[in-house]
């Protein structure tokens, strides 16, 4: 089975695997924090949601090295 986006993708974008743990961790409580501000329901997980948005560069992680 192949998981979209890949661990290596999204690794290339924000530097390693720490900083991508962090950033899709932050960017996860920024989602539900959204959806609850306009009262909607959430459809999907909301870090499913945060890596979906990086592999779609909706939002993006400062990289380092």
């Amino acid at each position: 089975m192949m998981l979209y986006p890949t661990l290596d993708e999204l690794t290339a974008k924000v530097g390693n695997r720490f900083y991508l743990v962090n950033y899709i961790a932050s960017r996860a409580r920024a989602v539900v924090r959204d959806y609850n501000d306009r009262g909607e329901k959430l459809d999907e997980k909301p870090v499913k949601i945060a890596l979906q948005q990086l592999a779609d560069n909706e939002f993006s992680g400062e990289k380092r090295d």
